[in-house]
């Protein structure tokens, strides 16, 4: 019995490689944004609160808040196809979503290595740079409210 070929070789490589959609990679950013923050306050729950770590941690849920209200514009793209998301309003999204996993991950690098550490050298120094240099909590508002206006 003959086996016969349904795919070429050019229909199964395109099989193998992922189909690039900046909508789907800045879901994908957003959502391992959320991750790392959920992990990341989990670690905390246990130690003692500080009044930086206070801070922090209502600074992080509300970008956590946000980045999922986003996403919730962003699935609605999917769903309903009149709705239309700039391009380059997605990658700015994408791009800020993945600047604060990498903010993230390093808070839960020092987490997961010294509580001490943590809350004698750097609290204070990272929830500064979080709200005067980084300022995610002010980007993102921006995004999300070019998102509402487009729904």
């Amino acid at each position: 019995m003959q086996i016969q070929r349904i795919f070429s070789i050019e229909t199964m490589q395109q099989i193998k490689e992922p189909i690039s959609d900046p909508a789907m990679e800045a879901i994908e950013a957003a959502t391992g944004a959320i991750l790392t923050i959920s992990k990341t306050l989990l670690a905390l729950k246990d130690k003692r609160v500080t009044l930086e770590e206070k801070m922090i941690r209502t600074y992080l849920h509300g970008l956590a808040e946000d980045l999922a209200s986003t996403l919730a514009s962003l699935h609605k793209h999917y769903k309903d196809k009149n709705y239309d998301i700039e391009p380059g309003l997605i990658n700015e999204f994408k791009q800020l979503a993945l600047e604060i996993k990498t903010v993230s991950d390093s808070l839960a690098k020092i987490v997961d290595y010294n509580w001490n550490f943590l809350e004698q050298y750097f609290e204070h120094d990272f929830y500064s740079r979080l709200v005067n240099e980084h300022k995610f909590a002010d980007r993102l508002e921006t995004v999300s409210k070019a998102f509402r206006t487009q729904l």
